[in-house]
């Protein structure tokens, strides 16, 4: 056996130079198909890092695959897709896949024991769900399609809040807003609503930007604005009648007034 024989795959150093030494092998099917595969399990094999190219084995099997029809045992041994480490922790209910991507770590977790799956961007978890169906996200989320939801929360607790001032607008404001008819590009989809362009102009705290470049609105943070509308429209209303009150009181007294001469004449 040859000295440079690695440990980790028999004697293939060993078969190549017997393979390779053979004189008119091109006249024996069998032995140019020993050649090709041993050339194949070399070009395979890294003999110095003592590893097995598996993109490499893929190129020699039918469909470009490799089948695992048994269980798999990695002893000190770490398994990459990829270039992504993919690992199992000891009790071997959870495996996570780790890749680098501009510079960021990212995890994706899946743990038999807690019924989770978690993804981790940068050692902060940015998403989670559990056996229950709850997903809690700690980032934006982007829906390229309609979300339907049975309810929707807002967080507004007054704990997590800072620099709260009263606020206040116009009427007239709101009536700077148009409301439009449109088709989406993408679905060709009609709906009405708003031009984000438009309101930024009036209200830029309405106005949110994807990471695409194209704006969006917080549809939600219309109501305080509505509401400063109503209490506005709610005092000229209260103005007004008091106006009417005071017509009224007006000819309430004239009346009385025309009562008294009435029976002062009579």
């Amino acid at each position: 056996m040859s000295t440079n024989a690695s440990p980790y795959v028999v004697n293939i150093v060993d078969l190549q130079n017997i393979a390779t030494g053979i004189a008119g092998t091109s006249q024996n099917s069998l032995l140019t198909q020993a050649q090709t595969d041993i050339a194949n399990i070399q070009e395979m094999v890294n003999f110095e890092t003592k590893t097995i190219s598996a993109d490499i084995i893929t190129s020699f099997t039918q469909g470009k695959k490799i089948d695992v029809l048994a269980n798999l045992n990695l002893s000190n041994a770490s398994l990459y897709s990829n270039s992504n480490l993919v690992s199992l922790n000891t009790n071997g209910v959870s495996i996570s896949s780790v890749n680098t991507l501009g510079g960021t770590n990212t995890q994706l977790a899946i743990d038999n024991l807690a019924n989770t799956i978690t993804f981790t961007t940068a050692g902060t978890q940015s998403f989670q769900m559990n056996s229950s169906r709850v997903a809690s996200f700690s980032s934006d989320v982007y829906v390229g399609g309609t979300l339907f939801v049975t309810g929707l929360v807002h967080s507004s607790d007054k704990h997590l809040k800072t620099d709260i001032t009263s606020f206040s607008t116009s009427v007239n404001d709101v009536l700077k807003i148009e409301s439009h008819r449109f088709k989406w590009l993408e679905t060709g989809n009609s709906e009405i609503g708003f031009i984000a362009q438009e309101i930024q102009t009036i209200w830029p705290e309405l106005v949110e930007v994807a990471p695409n470049g194209s704006i969006g609105l917080a549809y939600s943070r219309f109501i305080p604005l509505l509401l400063e509308s109503i209490r506005e429209l709610n005092s000229r209303v209260s103005y007004l009648e008091s106006l009417q009150n005071l017509e009224k009181i007006d000819e309430l007294d004239t009346l009385l007034g025309k009562l008294e001469n009435h029976l002062r004449d009579n």
